[in-house]
């Protein structure tokens, strides 16, 4: 019989939680095969053709790494840009989830089956199947996170030199990944036994301290205004009224967020409605299984504060968005559930038919959310499903169709108002000499100031779902559901 070397089987267990996760995220764009799924994706096909005419400076002050990563490989492979990012949901899911397997075995010390269960429990969760939507540049900052916490936590070759790569790669992938790794390193810092080693680690992070200040200096406006590459077309950025209201950095008011209820009673119900629909399934076993671990436990107090504030103060937010951590608390509470799992083996005589039946459930919920054969409840920020982009998949071609009738009939002069889910579509397929009007998602149309427009465009159109008949706006042209509304601007306004 061949012995088979431990070093193999872990890369085997890593390799098959990689194909575990890019097969479930690949489920829903199977079932859509001429676009890619997800919100923020829709834009991503825009920013990542013409990342390279940023300049390095300005590209800098965010975090650049997976736009810079997809071009590579839209140059290499000369791919078409849509057909990449069905590629790239599911790549960085399974990257996500076996990059988790690896901090399992390698930072936790677990063996690879354990890491295995846990890995197979988080990625069949909401949370994490959400954050893989459309929320690729977090996937990747925690990638690199993760990575970097089996570096500092394990006795690699070329320990520092990981060390120093990954937190870099860190700071370039995701801001939220970046804060969570500097509050991991602290906590060390604080309760290291060994002063020389943290040292160490304070040295290796130091370029990615510097780059994260450049970007929070950017981020708080403390830098001049960064040098833009030129423009291809004129984009205009409507405000709605309640967006003038908005305190100052970092501060965040939910309540002139119109995906919330206006009412504080009503915004803490949705809050805890949301968190019950991401955790209830995992609570039970997780409360079973908590205990303390040196390497989860500043990433479990952070995330509980972030999170956990919001009810304390949802007019003066301080933590830039409790919904972006409160997918990351997934992580956590799968480890704690998997132990919650493993603790019920020694007590209980049939263990399996438990495991059976809490692994059942997971898939249940964790396909039916990828699928959307039988939608999931929709929480804030959150549809029953993966299978949607800004729009109803089934609506695109709708409004590509709307777009291309709009490049042969509208005038030189002219600019479309594009409300954010119709935004990233024009980008791409509205003809240049056409302007566009940006304004935020879920906002009346009357509520933003086309007093801006009316006097330095020959034509105002819009975009919109058809039968709505938008106030001072008539129907020109559809499609489908969708359909293009020109303005006209009342007796007064013209007077």
């Amino acid at each position: 019989m061949v012995k088979i070397s431990k070093p193999y089987t872990d890369i085997k267990y890593v390799a098959l939680s990689f194909l575990l996760g890019f097969f479930i995220r690949l489920i829903p764009e199977t079932m859509y095969l001429n676009y890619p799924v997800g919100y923020d994706v829709a834009i991503y096909g825009y920013i990542i053709p013409n990342i390279h005419k940023t300049p390095i400076a300005t590209m800098l002050r965010g975090t650049p790494l997976f736009y810079l990563a997809s071009w590579a490989l839209l140059q290499l492979t000369h791919a078409d840009i849509y057909l990449l990012l069905k590629i790239m949901g599911p790549l960085m899911y399974g990257l996500l989830l076996a990059s988790f397997h690896t901090l399992l075995t390698s930072a936790l010390k677990w063996d690879p089956k354990k890491s295995l269960l846990c890995t197979s429990v988080c990625m069949l969760q909401i949370p994490t199947l959400r954050l893989s939507w459309d929320l690729f540049r977090n996937e990747l900052g925690l990638i690199m996170l993760f990575l970097f916490i089996v570096a500092v936590n394990s006795d690699i070759k070329r320990k520092w030199l990981i060390t120093f790569i990954t937190a870099f790669l860190t700071a370039l992938s995701h801001e939220l990944a970046t804060i969570l790794m500097f509050v991991c390193v602290l906590y060390w810092m604080a309760t290291a036994k060994r002063r020389d080693a943290m040292l160490k680690t304070a040295i290796a992070i130091l370029p990615a301290a510097l780059l994260f200040s450049y970007q929070l200096s950017a981020y708080f406006g403390l830098l001049p205004p960064a040098p833009q590459s030129r423009p291809e077309r004129t984009i205009v950025y409507l405000k709605s009224i309640a967006i003038e209201k908005t305190l100052p950095r970092p501060f965040r008011n939910y309540y002139l967020d119109s995906l919330l209820p206006d009412t504080y009673t009503g915004m803490l119900f949705e809050f805890f409605r949301m968190l019950g629909v991401f955790y209830l399934p995992l609570l039970p076993l997780a409360v079973l299984g908590f205990k303390r671990n040196r390497v989860l436990d500043p990433i479990t107090g952070w995330l509980t504060l972030t999170v956990f504030s919001f009810p304390f103060c949802p007019q003066a937010y301080p933590f830039y968005s409790f919904f972006r951590w409160a997918l990351f608390i997934v992580f956590p509470m799968s480890v704690y559930a998997t132990e919650g799992l493993l603790k019920l083996k020694s007590k209980i005589t049939y263990w399996k038919p438990i495991l059976t039946a809490a692994l059942t459930v997971y898939l249940f919920i964790g396909l039916n959310y990828a699928s959307g054969l039988v939608p999931m409840p929709t929480v804030y920020m959150t549809r029953g499903t993966l299978t949607s982009s800004t729009i109803e998949m089934n609506r695109i071609d709708d409004c590509i169709a709307c777009l291309q009738w709009l490049n042969q009939h509208a005038g030189n002069n002219s600019i479309l108002i594009t409300e954010k889910r119709f935004y990233a579509w024009a980008l791409n397929f509205l003809d240049k000499r056409i302007a566009i009007a940006y304004y935020p998602p879920a906002y009346p149309i009357q509520d933003t100031p086309l007093s801006e427009l009316t006097g330095n465009f020959e034509e105002i159109y819009l975009i919109w779902y058809a039968e709505s008949q938008p106030t001072g706006f008539k129907e020109v042209y559809r499609s489908g559901d969708i359909a293009i509304y020109i303005y006209e601007p009342s007796q007064n306004e013209l007077n």
